[in-house]
């Protein structure tokens, strides 16, 4: 009889471990299209840029959204105009800011990166009933929410240590 606590742990190896497998497979796959010599990072940014094509995207907004540092950001945009797949045309309402496009290159290439993920998603869904779907996205949306909420509790324990600390130094 395994314990409440084996049990999460198992879970949480688990979509650890399938996490690391279904990344490993989307990078073959990236890769074997056309390679570009593209890093990960720069398959994540093209893919942000396509998601948001009908809308305006700066830099900043794109950071955000993948969760990277400007200074990386700035690097792996540097590389990705190098290669002819991204571009920038600066705002007229703003001179300081950049809207980011993809060119029609990396418009392509991200299509027919969609197109075989979409492949391969279906490939990886193989023998897995709707409802065995809808119970899996069920958990992962759980595991999801408690993840962001030990995130916040996590951020408020921080911030409290932290004014604890400065309370003690004065």
């Amino acid at each position: 009889m395994e314990t409440k606590i084996e049990q999460h742990r198992l879970l949480s190896s688990s979509i650890r471990e399938t996490y690391v497998r279904a990344r490993s497979v989307f990078r073959e796959c990236a890769s074997g299209i056309s390679d570009p010599n593209l890093s990960w990072i720069e398959i994540m940014v093209l893919n942000d840029l396509y998601a948001h094509r009908k809308e305006k995207t700066s830099a900043r907004d794109v950071a955000a959204r993948i969760r990277l540092s400007k200074a990386s950001l700035s690097q792996n945009l540097a590389l990705l105009e190098a290669k002819g797949m991204v571009g920038d045309k600066v705002s007229t309402k703003d001179r300081r800011v950049k809207w980011l496009y993809l060119t029609s290159k990396g418009e392509e290439w991200i299509t027919r990166v969609h197109s075989s993920f979409d492949s391969l998603v279906l490939r990886m869904g193989e023998g897995i009933s709707p409802e065995e779907r809808e119970v899996t996205l069920r958990v992962l949306e759980k595991v999801r929410e408690n993840c962001r909420l030990l995130s916040l509790e996590e951020k408020e324990r921080k911030r409290l240590a932290d004014e604890s600390m400065e309370g003690g130094k004065e």
